[in-house]
């Protein structure tokens, strides 16, 4: 990738977490290397943040929204 001159020209645009009120994570992956261990610290890693979203998607079709 290359940087353009529209690209230096373009304004800073605030995070969708400003407008959203949260921080969304996401894991788009084999849904078979997810292991528990995995699980466990995206489990404190939301619970570190409540309003925190995951979105996990696997190559499955299988797309899984969580919160704590």
């Amino acid at each position: 990738m290359y940087i353009t001159q529209d690209m230096l020209d373009t304004e800073v645009q605030p995070p969708p977490s400003i407008t959203n009120g949260h921080v969304s994570f996401g894991s788009f992956n084999n849904l078979a290397k997810i292991s528990p261990s995995t699980m466990r610290v995206w489990g404190k890693i939301l619970a570190r943040a409540p309003t925190a979203l995951l979105k996990i998607k696997g190559m499955q079709g299988v797309a899984v929204c969580c919160s704590v």
